[in-house]
């Protein structure tokens, strides 16, 4: 069966702010492209590290949304 994803990214930015934990984040050293793909994040061992969220507890994020929501 084909995976169907619907990000949320503006709510997870909250989401991590009030539980990081729901989240799991790596180590990147990435700039933002300015050229042929405006926007894009692009590798560049130049860079800092940042950290970027790439993982997520899914059903908890979304339990959390939704009690937010429902207040």
């Amino acid at each position: 069966s084909a995976r169907e994803s619907r990000p949320l990214h503006d709510p997870c930015v909250m989401l991590l702010a009030l539980d990081p934990t729901l989240f799991g984040c790596d180590a990147m050293r990435l700039r933002v492209d300015t050229g042929e793909h405006p926007g894009r994040l692009i590798p560049d061992a130049a860079r800092p590290p940042i950290q970027v969220a790439m993982r997520i507890e899914a059903e908890a994020v979304k339990a959390m949304l939704w009690a937010g929501l429902s207040r």
